[in-house]
């Protein structure tokens, strides 16, 4: 290989750190057993699918021989007498990694003695590596490298930065004249992050850096790009504290997902380079060789697979072939890299590479396959590849969430994974408490994509799901990679323009999800306006800001702070009119002031902006504009909010003559929807559906000015069923907008006597 010239002799120059060469473990560092014999112990956990438990042990492994040894942590007692064990490479024994033996996928927690944290623990460190865009096509070579100067890839992702991430890594080189040149390349295309472990990783990978620097062959890469010299083809951390700031950029902690991965699901098959492969060291001679075949690896990215996962992912495989077991075991022993490879053949194009599953017919019929080259046997194949065309992109689109669901039986919270396949329409559902599936996978059509995003509710068979969090990496990055929050707000001249203002903002796909009508004081609006303090226009807008009511709502969606703005247009109302005619302002200010609305500036005014209006601790915000005096109660259902229908609901309201005097969201849980419905219990037929109804996702209560106490609101509204209205009152909100008696648009108060009390229970219960 090119690259490879006097890596080892570079890897031999790399320097020893003095904290290695110290110890961190005070003077002595053998136990009286280590003495005897070297042994090397470790405390794992392994989780058992069986009994749904997480058992913890004490590895023992004796390098003299390979034998292993295991003891029960909780029984006190001998789990696994010593016995041979040739499957476990002693390279593979680091805290954090997991290993397979005698098909228990260990995770290794922490060193189990001072002896084994000192000799295998003392120089090991992790570093960032990242290889720029100028060097990805040399991805398979850099991975040999890697390999031949004995550091180890535990992570590993393909990703796409935009600028502004370029910026933040590279923020402490702000002061610095390469800053821009840096963040440009780094933006420029796609880069592979990896997290490298090894003695003393932090100086070997710079050592890397500068021996791969002068070699022949990167150059030749390089020459490609428009590149002035400037730039080094990869970075690396300049020290331990400086590696561990990096790697939570790139690999941050749980629940939090850094830059997306560059998928694209589109003309493309999975290949997976297999756990045996990536111990072996085979992963960049895999990688060359898909790429000297005329293959372009659109993503690629290393997991650590559960056996669930496995067992989930290998499914069409059950009871269809004998290695079905083993191919589960494997998967799930230790790390795998999965690659997104271009392949517009539907049929076999990538997988003739790949070769026949027995490496052994490989080599007899394809010798020059994946599997011919690097396989071992029918379960070490080197690679799996997708066998089915129609399973190319289904392998891996699946959206994850972690979900809660109230129980009013048992009164108890009940956790639950959901997952929905958006090319059938799908759903499923995993019990996380008891590790067991819940609900098998079944066509769902009552579950709207688009209500798919974290802090919403939906409902799945009568079940209101709160959407927690996203369940992977891949949802997440998905679905939430350019998914944002911003503050949209309605000032005092546009807010009887509220309908139109929804519906709109429905057409741009944004969601509202959180939405308040309020009155601020002076103090409030200089508040919320503090920045512009020192600008001309400060005190008259603060007046405006509180001269009357306005609507506050969260907006999420892609690029929802760039997407309000546009929506928006420019500041002053006379320069919408000639720049972005149809914008709001355009059509709705009247100068720079009175300018209709309000949109944060970026991602972290919105976070701030938000915050004032709907706190997420301490305090409810501003108040709200319920009066409770000569009006009804009006609620928006959940169905109508979810189908686009509450701008255009709105509209048909204030067209009607009536006047809204409060609005507000809200997401009713059961036992309130309950409450609030007590007077149909026993009474109506549809008294449960009401309430699932009601509790089904977010509702809008209206407080609506009503001076006729008998019926003026409700002949609006119409007779409950909507079939009767479109019969006898084919323009009431429930003919024109309802579905049936349970989905009928809107919920309004039938009792004069209960109207206050309606109006009070949404916006003093609810919202005290």
């Amino acid at each position: 290989m090119e690259l490879m010239g006097d890596a080892a002799m570079a890897r031999r120059e790399a320097p020893q750190s003095a904290r290695a060469q110290s110890g961190s473990f005070g003077k002595s560092s053998h136990s009286l057993a280590a003495a005897r014999e070297e042994r090397y112990a470790f405390l794992t956990e392994w989780y058992d699918p069986t009994a749904a438990l997480m058992w913890s042990f004490q590895l023992f492994y004796y390098p003299k021989d390979g034998s292993v040894e295991m003891f029960d942590v909780k029984k006190h007692q001998k789990f696994l007498k010593r016995v041979k064990y040739n499957d476990l490479d002693p390279k593979d024994l680091y805290i954090g990694n997991r290993v397979n033996v005698l098909s228990r996928q260990l995770n290794l927690i922490d060193y189990g003695d001072e002896y084994t944290a000192n000799k295998l623990g003392g120089k090991k460190e992790r570093t960032l590596a990242v290889i720029k865009p100028d060097a990805i096509i040399k991805i398979g070579d850099l991975f040999e490298l890697i390999h031949a100067f004995d550091l180890i890839v535990t992570k590993a992702k393909m990703t796409t930065l935009t600028r502004t991430q370029a910026a933040v890594f590279y923020s402490e080189q702000q002061s610095k004249p390469t800053f821009d040149n840096s963040v440009h390349l780094l933006s420029s295309g796609p880069v592979v992050a990896m997290e490298l472990m090894g003695d003393d990783a932090v100086s070997v990978w710079k050592k890397f850096l500068e021996y791969v620097e002068t070699t022949d062959a990167l150059r030749e890469a390089r020459a490609q790009f428009v590149m002035d010299g400037t730039e080094s083809f990869g970075h690396g951390s300049v020290s331990l504290a400086a590696a561990a700031k990096e790697l939570q950029f790139f690999f941050p902690a749980k629940n939090d997902y850094g830059p997306p991965n560059t998928a694209t699901f589109t003309d493309s098959t999975c290949c997976i380079i297999k756990p045996h492969a990536i111990a072996e060291g085979l992963t960049g001679k895999i990688l060359n060789t898909i790429s000297e075949a005329g293959f372009e690896i659109l993503a690629l990215q290393m997991f650590n697979m559960d056996r669930a996962n496995a067992e989930e992912f290998f499914q069409v495989y059950k009871g269809v072939v004998p290695e079905y077991p083993g191919m589960v075991n494997e998967l799930c022993s230790g790390a795998c890299m999965a690659l997104e490879i271009l392949d517009t053949n539907q049929e076999q194009s990538f997988r003739d590479l790949c070769g026949p599953a027995d490496p052994e017919i490989s080599r007899l019929l394809r010798p020059n396959t994946l599997r011919a080259l690097f396989g071992k046997d029918k379960l070490k194949n080197a690679v799996h590849c997708t066998d089915l065309p129609e399973d190319r992109v289904l392998e891996e689109e699946r959206y994850a969430f972690l979900t809660e669901w109230f129980d009013p039986i048992a009164a108890v919270l009940r956790c639950f994974q959901l997952f929905y396949y958006p090319n059938d329409g799908s759903v499923e559902m995993f019990d996380m408490k008891k590790q067991q599936k819940f609900l098998k996978r079944i066509k769902y059509d009552d579950l709207d994509p688009k209500d798919l995003f974290i802090g919403n509710r939906v409902k799945v068979f009568s079940r209101q799901l709160n959407l927690m969090d996203y369940g992977d990496e891949y949802t997440a990055n998905k679905l939430g990679s350019k998914k944002e929050r911003t503050l949209a707000l309605i000032k005092p001249d546009a807010v009887t323009k509220i309908g139109e203002v929804l519906e709109k903002i429905y057409a741009s796909n944004l969601i509202v999800t959180k939405a308040k009508m309020t009155k601020l004081t002076w103090s409030q609006a200089a508040d919320f306006y503090a920045e512009h303090q020192s600008k001309p226009f400060f005190n008259n807008s603060v007046h405006f800001l509180s001269s009357g009511p306005v609507v506050a709502m969260e907006l999420m969606g892609d690029e929802a702070v760039s997407a309000w703005k546009k929506f928006l247009g420019p500041a002053e109302s006379s320069g919408a009119q000639r720049e972005a005619p149809q914008s709001a302002r355009a059509q709705f200010g009247t100068d720079g002031i009175r300018n209709f609305g309000h949109g944060s500036d970026s991602l972290a005014a919105a976070a701030r902006e938000l915050e004032f209006f709907f706190p997420s601790t301490i305090g409810y915000g501003p108040p709200n504009t319920a009066t409770y005096t000569d009006s009804t109660c009006c609620i928006i259902k959940p169905h109508a909010i979810a189908e686009g229908l509450t701008g255009k609901i709105l509209n048909t309201i204030s067209e009607a003559g009536f006047e809204m005097l409060a609005l507000q969201m809200f997401n009713v849980d059961r036992a309130n929807a309950e409450e609030f419905f007590e007077v149909y219990k026993g009474v109506v037929p549809e008294y449960n559906g009401m309430v699932n109804e009601l509790c089904s996702g977010a509702c809008m209560a209206l407080e609506i000015l009503d001076t006729d106490q008998q019926q003026s609101f409700r002949d609006l509204c119409g007779p409950a069923d909507p079939e009767v209205s479109r019969l006898l009152r084919p323009n009431t909100l429930r003919a024109l907008f309802g579905k049936d008696k349970v989905k009928n648009a809107v919920h309004c108060t039938d009792l004069p006597e209960d109207r206050v009390l309606e109006v009070e229970y949404f916006f003093k219960i609810l919202d005290g």
